[in-house]
């Protein structure tokens, strides 16, 4: 007779997580191509809190155990931080306070 390893709770609990984790992401990602094509934006110096995130997400990938995790994602977060990094550095046009 097989036991449940998991319980019915545990996976659900799961599942909110990664939804939540995976909205956060798309929040993330519209932001930075808002920010690109230079549409406005509430807080445009936020963008900076997407390349510290990607930072730390470099820092945790690195500290995975796994070897093949670690080939797998680390490009991929490497790159996420290099493109959220050239949005960021990018420089914003001036816009006209008055008309003249």
């Amino acid at each position: 007779m097989k036991t449940q390893r998991f319980s019915a709770h545990l996976c659900t609990v799961t599942a909110g997580v990664i939804a939540l984790g995976a909205a956060v992401l798309l929040g993330l990602v519209i932001y930075v191509i808002r920010t690109r094509a230079m549409l406005p934006t509430r807080f445009p110096r936020a963008v900076w809190a997407v390349v510290a995130y990607c930072a730390l997400g470099i820092i945790a990938n690195a500290a995975k155990p796994s070897p093949a995790e670690r080939r797998l994602w680390l490009p991929v977060v490497c790159t996420m931080f290099l493109s959220s990094l050239i949005v960021a550095r990018r420089p914003r046009p001036r816009v006209p306070t008055e008309i003249a």
